[in-house]
């Protein structure tokens, strides 16, 4: 994703941002944490400048960032959740989003546990023979975006 500001009197710098994002399921937009910044103090005809260092950024950028990133989902791809119940208890005991159990006295996985559940169970059948760690994050982000409405801002 590109982001950009300029004015058009030259009274603020050009400035913006560059990242990878990436869709999960239908629950929008998540930012992933490679992101690069940069300004510029305008003056006339000053694009023969701008271009190539934007260009330069661009190829750093993509040189270093991007194959970290895409190792770090490789690498969630391939731990396979054993236990998913497990996996989503343990999660939310840390994260504290909402309740394992249905309450104190109900041990039965909640509403929103169950739905976490299939999901898991559903993204693992479409693409491996058991659920991955990619699976349960992907889970969780659909949880937090769809179900939840939480954003990160």
């Amino acid at each position: 994703m590109l982001r950009f500001k300029n004015s058009y009197d030259g009274s603020e710098k050009t400035s913006g941002h560059f990242g990878f994002y990436r869709e999960v399921f239908t629950n929008g937009l998540h930012v992933v944490q490679a992101e690069i910044a940069f300004s510029i103090k305008q003056s006339k005809n000053n694009a023969d400048l701008i271009m190539p260092k934007l260009n330069l950024l661009f190829e750093r950028f993509l040189n270093n960032a991007y194959y970290e990133i895409t190792q770090k989902f490789r690498e969630m791809e391939e731990i396979e959740l054993i236990d998913t119940k497990a996996f989503i208890k343990e999660i939310l005991e840390k994260t504290k989003l909402f309740q394992y159990e249905c309450s104190d006295k109900n041990d039965y996985p909640s509403k929103k546990s169950r739905e976490l559940l299939g999901m898991i169970t559903e993204a693992g059948q479409d693409y491996h023979a058991m659920p991955t760690l990619w699976d349960g994050y992907n889970a969780f982000n659909r949880m937090l975006h769809n179900t939840l409405k939480m954003n990160f801002s």
